[in-house]
């Protein structure tokens, strides 16, 4: 299943809409349903089980909940999306499996639901950047990904998953791209201010909320970073040379892997929390990992909020794992 990009249709047209590229500070369902409205996805407005909004949406025969999180306030505002797709026509191969494929497949946690559908979620915030832009490149991958996905949910994506014209289009979105078409906004604050992503500006944005980096000799793609006293692997990955730019940031960290750490209690785990996938690595070890969309840039409160969320989920999961097993 392959799809026309959206971004390539939309983006001149979404660029039009704004008068310049401006900060976000969440979103409204109504907000997001006017851009896929333009693109011509349609909206059903609905409410998920947690009491939170949510959109039906259908991405050319690639039917989509959007569940909103951390939503606040009149009209309701949201700082996160979450893209989520179940593929009743594959037969589900075992948890363990499923677990697995989260090493696989970038941006995507794979889970299993409770009437063993398989499925794929992927999270997306709204803190910083414009709302056009950073959806319509999360549209763009994540009918990529899941799109792949539906035909035959395979075990690993092929050569053609994430193929150059995607990532083309997607990186209409960077910095670079944008300023060139509209210049810069001086007006956008500077912990707002989307930056280019690449190994150095990981550390910069890192450094500049306090955190510790140590660079692995003889990687331009990875560093350590402290975060509240443990060291977790930071990394970049789908890097454009000339722009120095890549599409995503990593987290990534090993625990041991315990008798507890049932393929059940992951599963519930990954689909509970959002961003990060719990995945038995290997018989001894134990993953956390996060992936995020970096194409149209990160800020500092973007990164602020990432960190936000490792910790809460990093610090939780033993409590998370203790209270599932009981």
């Amino acid at each position: 299943m392959k799809f026309l990009s959206t971004i390539a249709a939309g983006i001149l047209g979404a660029l039009v809409v704004m008068n310049a590229a401006h900060a976000a500070n969440g979103v409204t369902p109504v907000d997001i349903a006017s851009i896929l409205e333009r693109f011509k996805f349609p909206v059903q407005f609905g409410v998920s089980e947690a009491g939170s909004p949510t959109i039906e949406t259908d991405f050319g025969d690639l039917p989509t909940t959007l569940q909103f999180g951390d939503c606040d306030g009149e009209p309701t505002t949201c700082l996160d999306i979450a893209f989520i797709a179940t593929f009743d026509d594959v037969e589900a191969p075992p948890l363990v499996e499923i677990l697995k494929r989260n090493t696989a497949w970038l941006f995507v946690r794979h889970f299993l639901d409770a009437s063993g559908v398989p499925g794929v979620e992927m999270d997306v915030t709204f803190v910083s950047g414009d709302p056009d832009l950073r959806f319509s490149a999360a549209i763009d991958i994540w009918r990529e990904i899941a799109g792949a996905l539906a035909d035959g949910y395979p075990a690993d994506p092929g050569d053609e998953v994430m193929a150059d014209e995607v990532l083309d289009s997607a990186m209409t979105t960077s910095p670079p791209k944008v300023e060139a078409l509209l210049g810069r906004d001086d007006s956008i604050a500077e912990d707002r201010r989307l930056k280019i992503v690449n190994i150095d500006t990981l550390a910069e944005i890192f450094g500049d909320l306090g955190h510790e980096t140590r660079r692995l000799e003889g990687d331009d793609s990875r560093l350590w970073v402290t975060i509240d006293g443990m060291r977790v692997l930071a990394g970049v990955q789908l890097c454009h040379i000339r722009m120095q730019h890549c599409g995503a940031m990593t987290f990534f960290l090993v625990r041991p892997l315990e008798p507890i750490h049932t393929p059940q209690i992951l599963n519930d785990f990954n689909i509970t929390e959002w961003f990060i996938a719990a995945i038995p690595y290997d018989e001894k070890q134990l993953v956390l990992t996060m992936e995020v969309l970096t194409f149209d840039g990160l800020s500092r409160t973007d990164m602020a909020r990432y960190i936000d969320i490792w910790k809460a989920n990093v610090d939780g999961f033993d409590a998370f794992v203790k209270d599932n097993a009981e």
